[in-house]
């Protein structure tokens, strides 16, 4: 397709990605016997869904779908679909600098904490030591390879990138390869690109 990178608020699933969803009311996450199909994915701008991918759910998209060879949607696909209006969060203060995470491990406690930009090299995580966390993100997500943020359930983390710009500024969440990530991820004007696996 033409230049996906240049089209704004888009989510961009890679090869052999799996979305759906489950209640943590009653246990850990089991593909097999607590997965739903309330995995909806969505955007104002394109959906592409590489191939070998499974949505588990509905994808809805304000301008095109595109899927590569091999997906499965289990729910309906609505390409050029009304857009939709998301709420603006605005953090208070200003942000405390970048979190670079660069080998092993990062630790939060319960609280909330505002960031310029967070950066995640491969192999690394990020793990709760209270609830609930929130993160505030102004600039860019940046996760390697085989990272993990949050832990099981996923209402323990809220991931909060930058909404409070115009709808040209807007920022991103990038993930490699087999990422985990248990938790709320949120962004108005927000592009959305998760790694394979």
């Amino acid at each position: 397709p033409e230049n996906l990178m240049a089209k704004p608020t888009l989510v961009w699933l890679a090869e052999n990605g799996l979305v759906d969803s489950f209640d943590s009311r009653i246990g850990p996450y089991d593909e097999a016997t607590t997965a739903s199909t309330g995995g909806d994915i969505g955007a104002n701008g394109d959906v592409m869904v590489d191939w070998d991918s499974q949505i588990n759910g509905s994808i809805k998209a304000g301008d095109a779908i595109y899927e590569g060879s091999g997906v499965t949607v289990t729910g309906a696909k609505v390409p050029e679909a009304a857009t939709q209006e998301f709420p603006v969060i605005t953090p208070d203060g200003t942000p405390s600098g970048d979190l670079w995470v660069s080998s092993g491990s990062q630790s939060l406690g319960a609280g909330t904490y505002h960031f310029l930009n967070m950066f995640f090299e491969n192999n690394t995580s990020l793990l709760l030591t209270g609830a609930p966390v929130t993160i505030y993100v102004s600039g860019w997500v940046s996760l390697g390879s085989n990272v993990i943020i949050g832990s099981h359930p996923g209402t323990k983390l809220r991931l909060i990138t930058k909404s409070d710009g115009l709808p040209t500024e807007s920022a991103t969440f990038q993930a490699g390869d087999n990422l985990r990530f248990y938790g709320i991820l949120y962004g108005k004007n927000t592009d959305v690109y998760l790694g394979a696996n």
